[in-house]
């Protein structure tokens, strides 16, 4: 058993169920790494802050090249705190004033550091093992909570993007070969929000984290839908929910910059 060559454990280990593969584990170390494989214990993952030590403690090694599919999700800090409203005149609860923005902005690509970063960990630890991997990424769009008890409906539908700062500064993972971006909740034609909030992302973010991927084969973005929520018979709804046009406007130049400098990078090099 002991000189058995991993091709053929890992072949055997092929035709073996879940429960199978758990009585194998302690057989032989051989035994183990075909169990880990074939199991599908290790081919999905959620990262987040909670789960960033256990991330880089199982992937840092061989066990990258049994992760198929990664997940991150975004939230941007929550509309809770309780709000005096005769305190505000200007309508600030209601508004969403630059300094409001800016936060979204940095709280957003913050995260976005965070996972870059972990990624980059586990990746160099597995590197000095000489492990490698093929990851397919899904990152989801940012969310926000919104206590309806103290803020109006308005902050809910937000035109303004949240918006990737200082993309450049971000390192270069080489698991990724796929890239999803999806919305961070299911859109709803009906006014009747839940506590989440959806937040729209700048398009050039697509091109943006595409250019940090180098061994990105595909990009798949299935977001929006948020845009036609101005369907509502009553104006002021439709007024509340609808996405308004420069915002949208700004998002698609900004795209089309981002992928007029990325042109003229790939004729350079």
């Amino acid at each position: 058993m002991d000189n058995l060559p991993q091709e053929l454990v890992d072949h055997i280990s092929s035709y073996l169920g879940t429960e199978d593969l758990k009585q194998t584990l302690i057989v032989l170390p051989a035994f183990q790494v075909a169990a880990e494989k074939y199991s599908g214990v290790f081919s999905d993952f959620e990262l987040n802050k909670g789960t960033a030590r256990r991330f880089v403690n199982t992937f840092g090694g061989r066990r990258l090249g049994y992760l198929q599919h990664l997940t991150f999700r975004i939230a941007i800090p929550a509309l809770d705190e309780k709000v005096d409203w005769e305190a505000h005149p200007d309508g600030h609860p209601v508004r969403n004033f630059e300094e409001d923005l800016r936060e979204a902005d940095e709280s957003f690509t913050d995260q976005i550091k965070f996972f870059f970063s972990i990624v980059k960990e586990m990746e160099d630890i597995a590197r000095s093992e000489k492990a490698h991997g093929k990851v397919k990424l899904t990152l989801y769009t940012p969310t926000r909570y919104i206590d309806r008890e103290n803020y109006s409906i308005q902050r809910a539908y937000v035109s303004w993007r949240a918006h990737l700062l200082e993309p450049e500064s971000l390192p270069n993972p080489t698991s990724v070969y796929a890239l999803r971006i999806e919305n961070g909740m299911k859109v709803s034609f009906d006014i009747e929000y839940g506590p989440e909030s959806l937040r729209k992302i700048d398009l050039r973010m697509m091109v943006d984290l595409s250019n940090k991927f180098p061994n990105l084969a595909a990009l798949h973005c299935s977001i929006g839908g948020d845009e036609w929520l101005d369907c509502n018979e009553d104006y002021r709804q439709r007024s509340i929910t609808k996405d308004w046009a420069a915002p949208r406007r700004d998002s698609r130049h900004d795209f089309a910059r981002i992928l007029d400098v990325a042109h003229e990078l790939s004729m350079q090099s």
